[in-house]
């Protein structure tokens, strides 16, 4: 079958980084209504790349929400509001998942950095605050937060002016795994140093990293 073909060609492609070889491949299945996550996510940043976040949101509404497209697709929906409508269009999409029970924490986060790329610092501080403390009602542990989640909360209040928050974090982490030094040094970043997340092609890319360290 032509399209069983295709989808190997381009799994075999995107495995070996060839990504504007499997773009092609991407595109044939996506208009072929194949209902692939993987080639609709590789036209969507195409989409993403090129400003056009209306036609990387039709996309993304195509993602069936099943398995890991729970967390995947209200979160990408999300940063593609921010671009084409908005924070607050963008705050709402995350608001709309009714059973946020395993999933508060990436939901909290996005809105975070949502937040923070919106220049709205406080409200960005109490999402970051969110997400470390977890929720027990959601199915959340208080266990220590994620290297990235430390990485990204750091961030954001060393350029927002709040070393005293942001040395706590590190030591918090740095104590609980003494091993990770490297990954967490002890002195401040650079106080001009660019957002880590700083717009909606750096969110989409986060939302897909933050994807990534769940499952894998």
């Amino acid at each position: 079958h032509n399209d069983e073909l295709r989808q190997r060609v381009f799994l075999l492609q995107l495995s070996h980084g060839r990504f504007e070889a499997a773009l092609a491949h991407a595109e044939a299945l996506v208009s072929a209504q194949e209902g692939l996550t993987l080639p609709v996510l590789r036209v969507l940043i195409e989409k993403v790349d090129q400003g056009d976040f209306a036609g990387a949101r039709a996309l993304a509404e195509t993602i069936p929400g099943v398995r890991y497209n729970v967390a995947l697709r209200p979160v990408l929906l999300a940063w593609l509001a921010l671009g084409e409508k908005g924070p607050d269009a963008a705050l709402a999409e995350l608001d709309k998942l009714e059973d946020r029970r395993g999933l508060g924490r990436m939901l909290d986060l996005h809105a975070a950095l949502i937040n923070d790329v919106a220049n709205r610092p406080a409200e960005a501080a109490a999402a970051f605050e969110a997400v470390i403390a977890g929720n027990e009602g959601e199915g959340e542990t208080a266990a220590q937060p994620s290297l990235r989640v430390v990485q990204l909360a750091v961030d954001f209040y060393e350029r927002r002016g709040n070393a005293e928050r942001a040395t706590a974090l590190r030591e918090q982490y740095r104590e609980a795994h003494p091993q990770s030094t490297t990954l967490m040094p002890d002195g401040p970043a650079q106080p001009t140093a660019e957002p880590l997340v700083g717009n909606v092609r750096e969110g989409v890319a986060e939302v897909l990293f933050n994807l990534a360290g769940i499952y894998y």
